[in-house]
């Protein structure tokens, strides 16, 4: 089945906005800026662009540009959930999973190499590739009043690899004739700001900004991530969220084998268009 388009999801959210808005003409007391734990399920159209260069003992890989030449979805339906404690007035802390699973059939169009193995030109192969993010971000407000926050944004996480690249046999859509595979923890961390505004006592609006460049032993990394989001509270329990977050990450990981460089090289931009339901506990 083919997922959702974003403009599909965008139309989804409209109605749910609105259908909500009926549901949740009472006025409700105060706001939805502290509430001590919220709960989001949500629903994430993920839009991705990878490019990924694993090197073998004996030969540099190539670089490969996942979607383009592996034919790997661009994007993708995908479930994320988030959980957030607020423990005081100005600190937050939010912790969330955004699962990306993606896989492919192809006939390439040029020679690569992944590892120390050669997928040569008019080859048939099967790509696995799974990049799921863990994300944990804290928030201290160093304004706030009661209907406006801003201040400093931490966040840490993971980003999860894990790729496979079969050669299948010719004249055969399953068998494998030789596989090479690659699985990587990569940390992640940015730090900057954000900000929050309640309209009233059912809207929130929400921004983030951060970004890093770090090089720690192996490991060679630059990240940016940004989001917005808009929740709207049919009653004072449950509400919709309505979100855009965008990841990007340049991570090099080197390693020293026989005298020489051993590198592995990741490109990977992650955008998300996402409606969630929010269950909030005050």
């Amino acid at each position: 089945m083919r997922a959702p388009t974003s403009a599909t999801i965008g139309v989804v959210c409209v109605l749910g906005f609105l259908s909500g808005g009926a549901l949740g003409a009472q006025s409700f007391h105060g706001n939805h800026l502290r509430d001590t734990w919220d709960f989001t399920l949500s629903g994430a159209s993920v839009i991705l662009s990878s490019d990924l260069r694993v090197d073998g003992d004996q030969q540099q890989g190539t670089t490969i540009d996942l979607e383009s030449i592996l034919g790997l979805e661009k994007d993708k339906f995908q479930p994320r959930l988030a959980a957030t404690w607020r423990p005081g007035r100005r600190h937050e802390l939010e912790v969330g999973y955004q699962f990306v699973r993606r896989n492919a059939s192809q006939v390439l169009t040029r020679d690569i190499v992944f590892r120390d193995s050669t997928y040569q030109v008019g080859r048939s192969v099967h790509t696995t590739f799974d990049s799921d993010q863990l994300f944990l971000n804290y928030r201290f407000a160093l304004w706030s009043t009661e209907n406006a926050q801003a201040g400093l944004g931490i966040g840490i996480g993971a980003l999860f690899i894990d790729a496979t690249l079969d050669a299948l046999v010719a004249g055969s859509n399953n068998a494998v004739q030789f596989s090479a595979g690659r699985s990587y923890t990569a940390p992640t961390g940015s730090i900057g700001g954000f900000g929050k505004w309640a309209f009233g006592s059912q809207s929130i609006l929400s921004v983030d900004l951060r970004a890093i460049q770090a090089d720690v032993s192996d490991l060679s990394a630059k990240v940016w991530e940004g989001g917005a989001s808009y929740r709207y509270y049919f009653t004072p329990m449950f509400g919709g969220e309505l979100g855009y977050g965008i990841s990007d990450f340049d991570v090099d990981v080197k390693h020293q084998r026989a005298g020489r460089d051993v590198e592995t090289k990741l490109k990977y931009s992650l955008q998300n268009l996402r409606f969630g339901l929010v269950i909030a506990l005050m």
